[in-house]
This record gives C-alpha cells, structure tokens and sequence, in this order.
C-alpha cells in the first residue's frame, strides 16, 4: 500500500497535476496543517535539528516553541545564506548555528553559487566537477553520527529535515542516533522530483522503511511532508 501511494505521488508530479492540486486546495492550507502537526510535538525544554535552516524561518519558530529551556541548533551550508540565517536569530540565546550539511559521512563537497542551477542543495555537484569553477564553494559535510559521538552536540529530541533531494544522505548518516529513545519525533520534506532526478526515486520508500524499523510511527502530512513519531 506505501510503495502504491509513493508511486501514485510520484505519477502526479511527473503529469504536474500536484502542481494543480495545491493551487486547487492552497498551498498554504498544506503548510499549516504540516506546521500544526509539527509543533502539537515540540515541547518546552525540547533539544531540536533545523536541518536545512535556510534564513530561519523555522528556527525562530522552534526558538520559541522549546523556550529558555530548550536548544535549537540550525543546520545551513551555503555561507551567503547561513550570513542571513546568523542575522536572523542574532538575538535568540537558546540557538546555535552550524555551517555545514549533514551527510552520510564527514567530507566536503564543492557547490554552486550559479542561480541557473537551482535550488541551493540542489547545487553539489559529483565528484567536485565544479571546484575550478567559477562562482563555486566548498562546504563542510557531517554526519548526525559523527556530531554525537565527537561530543559536539546533545541528542536531539526533534529534527526537522529539509534538504531538497539529499534525504537518503541525511539519514544514511544517523543509523545510530534513530535508535536512540531520546529522539521522539522527525519531520521532513520528501522533495520527491529532485530524489527522481538524482536517480533516487526509491529513497522515499527507504526512508519510510528506516523509520518504522527503528520504532516510529509514519504519518503522512500531506503530498510531500513526513511526521514520523516514537511508538
């Protein structure tokens, strides 16, 4: 029945007829109800992942939701962007930024400042075919793993994951920390036509697949938001 859905999600995209859908029902109505969701599982005092934190948007809102109790630690690699993300939450005592992308390892990739390419994480390139390119950045690559078991962060209670086609990265790299109880729940974007692209167009179902053999219940959001929480 997933693998069903999963493809029926993925013949939408593929005709653009989710592109007519969220028009129809409001892309907004779609955020709302995955924002509510998210935060009906943030509590005072909470350790949270913003990974992926782009400006911040999210990371102020999860700033308040865990309170002067709680920690949120915002994940963003492109330095331009982690500049206005820093500016953004300049004021809020409880978050810390890291500039790097999680990963399924520790290593650094080169990626594109070019605007034709795409979306930000969308721009690492294979191989590092662009570090003598012009207009191109070499970012720093972690693994939730590694970032526990250094010692450099605590476990978190939450993360919320939005990497724009990398997901199947993200969690190759924290086989471990999905084992542990203190995680209560993720959320994450499944950005199902740059997964395709990629030649991962069975990440989704692997994902969901990972989750539930480490405990969590999955739920689908919406068309193409994941709550996955401790049984």
């Amino acid at each position: 029945m997933l693998r069903l859905k999963i493809l029926l999600r993925s013949f939408l995209r593929r005709f653009g007829i989710t592109k007519i859908l969220v028009k129809f029902f409001s892309s907004n109505e779609y955020e709302k109800k995955f924002d509510n969701a998210m935060f009906e599982n943030i509590k005072p005092g909470d350790i949270i992942w913003d990974v992926g934190a782009n400006i911040g948007y999210y990371t102020v809102k999860f700033s308040e939701a865990v309170g002067e109790s709680g920690k949120v630690y915002g994940f963003e690699p492109m330095p331009e962007t982690f500049k206005i993300l820093s500016n953004t939450t300049s004021t809020l005592s409880n978050v810390n930024l890291l500039c790097c992308a999680l990963g399924q390892e520790d290593s650094s990739l080169s990626m594109s400042n070019d605007p034709n390419i795409g979306s930000s994480m969308n721009k690492i390139l294979i191989n590092n075919s662009i570090a003598s390119a012009k207009n191109s950045v070499l970012i720093k690559v972690r693994s939730a793993d590694s970032l526990i078991e250094s010692g450099e962060l605590k476990i978190p209670n939450f993360i919320k994951i939005d990497v724009e086609g990398h997901e199947n990265d993200v969690f190759n790299g924290m086989s471990k920390l999905l084992k542990e109880s203190r995680l209560h729940t993720l959320a994450i974007e499944i950005h199902f036509a740059i997964l395709e692209e990629r030649g991962n167009k069975n990440a989704p179902s692997n994902i969901v697949a990972i989750l539930r053999n480490n405990g969590f219940n999955v739920h689908w959001a919406d068309h193409s938001h994941i709550l996955a929480t401790r049984n």
